[in-house]
């Protein structure tokens, strides 16, 4: 059985929060633009998957591109 790397936003409201997020791949690399396409990652939380631009900055911070295109720091969720 192959292990999931959905990275684990259970514990963040995505109500608060204003990353983009998307159901397909393919919406999240038009998105994407400038960034890599190793940059596009699926997370999940407890009700769904979803699609998201983000960077892994050193082991503890994750770097996301928002809706309107600018990028915030978050705490690194992990994975699960």
């Amino acid at each position: 059985m192959s292990k999931s790397r959905d990275l684990d936003f259970r514990s963040i409201n995505l109500g608060t929060v204003d990353f983009f997020r998307c159901t397909t791949k393919k919406k999240a690399k038009e998105f994407a633009k400038g960034w890599l396409v190793k940059d596009v990652s699926t997370a999940a939380n407890r009700f769904c998957v979803f699609w998201i631009v983000c960077q892994c900055v050193g082991a503890d911070i994750l770097r996301v591109l928002n809706q309107d295109g600018s990028v915030s720091d978050i705490p690194h969720p992990g994975y699960f």
